[in-house]
Parts: C-alpha cells; sequence; structure tokens
C-alpha cells in the first residue's frame, strides 16, 4: 500500500476511517448504514478539527508543509511505499472516532 498521498481527501478520510476495509464502504453504502456514516463523518471532523488547531499554532502552516516534504522525501527513497522506518504524520495516526459497525 501506497502512503496516500495521491488520493483525494474523501479517500483520505475513509482509509483512515475503515483501516481494515480497502477502500472502505462506497457513498451507497455509506446512505445505508447510520452506524458506518457516524465513524466516516466522526473521522471528518475529527481530523478538520486537528489540522485546524495544529494550523493555528506559531508557526502551524510551515510545520504541516515541513511534515509533508520530509515524509515525501522519505517515500521517494523507499520507493514509494511506507516502510518500518518511515514516521507517519500526525494527522495520519488521528484518532477516529469508532461505532458498533453491524
Amino acid at each position: 500500500m501506497d502512503g496516500g498521498d495521491n488520493l483525494v481527501w474523501e479517500a483520505l478520510v475513509m482509509r483512515l476511517a475503515f483501516p481494515e476495509q480497502s477502500p472502505g464502504p462506497d457513498r451507497e453504502e455509506l446512505a445505508r448504514n447510520p452506524a458506518l456514516n457516524e465513524v466516516a463523518v466522526g473521522a471528518l471532523f475529527g481530523l478538520l478539527d486537528e489540522f485546524l488547531q495544529r494550523r493555528a499554532k506559531h508557526n502551524g502552516v510551515a510545520k504541516i508543509f515541513d511534515e509533508y516534504g520530509s515524509r515525501r522525501r522519505q517515500l521517494g527513497r523507499s520507493g514509494g511505499a511506507a516502510t518500518a522506518t518511515t514516521t507517519p504524520s500526525p494527522m495520519a495516526a488521528a484518532t477516529v472516532p469508532t461505532a458498533a459497525v453491524g
């Protein structure tokens, strides 16, 4: 699996909200299953909140860009795939709320 930097925001949120599924539920499945939709919406707003908090800190935007650039350089050296030595972005390691899915 690649680092995910080539994905649109919707796919990134789904990847983080449902790491055990690839690519995760589609829009129709989310519309049919309120529990899955709640997880996806919770992940989206949790990630947005984390981003806005990090951006608001002193030099926040610069730090976000620096982390992204460092990750891109590290992925480039490893052939484009995340490795055990790759340090994931704090945004990617965000705690995603879970709900009973069934």
